[in-house]
């Protein structure tokens, strides 16, 4: 979403109007991925009938991926996102406290466990997310490092 001044300036958004664009443009975004045909006419924009030829291979569309290092934008990747990128600096205190904020906002919207996708520098995996992983093992979530990543692309590309 941004957070410095000059991210929104460039761009010519009020900060206060970063939330809810978001959640505009993802639910127009799900529906083109979907239906034949979508109109929208929001606060940020107007879809006038449009149809989206080119669709996503994953059903019903591909995994939304939302960073969040804040509670609230735990609650928001919670209710808006298939996975809660974790910021790879955040204490492991902090991502406890979150992960009951997430589990607590996932039982309320019937999402499934979270998907937490933890990178490191270079694209490779740090020791930090194995700590992660290790002392969070007790709650309900599926963990992803780059390196796993990596080695599935791979293998992908290897197989043509």
């Amino acid at each position: 979403l941004g957070y410095r001044a000059p991210e929104f300036q460039a761009f010519g958004v009020a900060k206060a109007d970063a939330v809810p664009r978001l959640t505009e443009v993802l639910a127009v975004l799900k529906r083109l991925w979907i239906e034949e045909k979508v109109e929208h006419q929001g606060r940020f924009f107007t879809i006038p009938g449009v149809t989206l030829t080119t669709r996503p291979v994953q059903q019903p569309h591909p995994p939304i991926w939302i960073g969040a290092d804040s509670d609230a934008a735990v609650r928001r990747a919670a209710r808006l996102a298939d996975t809660w990128y974790i910021n790879p600096h955040a204490k492991l205190e902090t991502l406890e406290r979150q992960m009951t904020v997430w589990n607590s906002c996932t039982s309320i919207t019937s999402a499934s466990e979270p998907t937490v996708f933890c990178y490191g520098s270079n694209g490779l995996e740090c020791p930090k997310s194995r700590c992660w992983k290790r002392s969070l093992s007790s709650v309900s979530a599926s963990f992803h490092t780059c390196e796993m990543y990596r080695k599935q692309m791979d293998m992908r590309s290897s197989h043509g």
